[in-house]
């Protein structure tokens, strides 16, 4: 039976929600075994009425005290608020001159509230600016959904509305180049140990293809170290496609996954695409003016030596974006909002 939850969210003035992240959050408070499947979910922002029927007001109002109907929502508290220095945050019910000074980490723990990474800066740049401890917090309204667990919401703007245009370290070549690289969602479908290599996982990946080529693809990737075979099944990945085939330890492999590696500490994490993201969707850059380009031939991409020109730039920002030169990569057509992230992976870290 299908049944509704609500959250009230927290996140600064400063920042934007993070839906696909704060989606994720949500479904990992659930316990693994009684996780329902994501096609169950149903994710959406409340409408005004069912904020002010939980919270006493329709919009944008920090009221996680005195809820109309505390005991329907569950609060949740965006990590960056809560690490904020000193820790004072400010709430806000609607009255201009009128705010309530708080400590963040004990505000959360007296509301029992969740504390997780579901926000970006509005402004976006190489590596966020520091949080300014005179930054108001504001809360996103209540949501709700309807699906065995699911919902959310805030008053993050359309992401279209916010996009800003690329970083200007990002030249028209490098641009050019990457357009070239032919990134895709893949969806691993199965995955299993090289019989002769620990480091080494054998996937089975849709990356979209179609015609003749229409099956999954075989891929190897070096993260056997990292990952058992059952962590990786059913995740989005993003996959270089225009690569030449080739054996790896006498198996073929016809793409590359790309992964984020820190530069500070032994950590690899995959990047990931946002949960709804299609198979086959290009990976394009935020703020760009459409699709990328036609990819280039595998021929072209080992003459020409394009991915090696664009590794250098791949890196995690600091909102763990994957990114180049700073500009985060996108699902084309999902929107600006669909990013891709290596959510927690030790920064700096690089994009390979």
């Amino acid at each position: 039976m299908d049944f509704l939850l609500y959250f009230l969210v927290i996140v600064q003035y400063v920042a934007k929600l993070d839906d696909d992240a704060l989606w994720r959050a949500i479904r990992n408070l659930v316990p693994e075994e009684d996780r329902p499947p994501k096609a169950k979910y149903s994710f959406r922002h409340a409408t005004p009425e069912e904020a002010d029927a939980i919270c006493g007001f329709e919009h944008n109002a920090v009221a996680p005290l005195g809820l109309k109907a505390e005991s329907e929502v569950t609060v949740i508290v965006a990590r960056e608020v809560a690490e904020l220095e000193p820790g004072v945050i400010y709430l806000g019910g609607g009255e201009v001159d009128l705010k309530l000074q708080v400590n963040a980490q004990q505000f959360a723990k007296a509301t029992g509230a969740f504390v997780v990474k579901c926000s970006v800066p509005r402004v976006e740049a190489l590596a966020p600016a520091p949080a300014s401890a005179s930054a108001p917090a504001s809360a996103a309204a209540a949501a709700a959904a309807a699906a065995p667990a699911s919902a959310t919401g805030g008053d993050a703007p359309p992401a279209s509305t916010s996009a800003p245009a690329p970083a200007a370290s990002l030249n028209a070549d490098l641009e050019s180049a990457f357009g070239l690289v032919d990134l895709r969602v893949g969806l691993i479908i199965g995955a299993e140990r090289h019989p002769e290599s620990d480091k080494l996982l054998i996937e089975k990946i849709d990356v979209g293809d179609e015609g003749e080529n229409a099956e999954p693809r075989q891929i190897l990737s070096g993260i056997g170290k990292y990952y058992e075979p059952a962590d990786i099944v059913g995740r989005r990945v993003v996959v270089v496609c225009n690569l030449k085939p080739q054996k790896l330890a006498g198996i073929p492999s016809a793409g590359m996954v790309m992964c984020a590696k820190s530069t500070a500490t032994d950590a690899l994490l995959l990047v990931e695409a946002p949960p709804d993201a299609q198979p086959g969707a290009r990976i394009g850059l935020l703020g760009s003016s459409g699709t990328p380009g036609e990819p280039a031939s595998a021929a072209q991409m080992k003459k020409k030596k394009i991915l090696e020109k664009v590794l250098p730039d791949l890196a995690v920002d600091g909102s763990f974006r994957a990114s180049l030169a700073g500009v985060p990569w996108v699902v084309v057509g999902d929107g600006d909002g669909a990013v891709c992230t290596a959510d927690g992976i030790p920064l700096p870290a690089l994009v390979a």
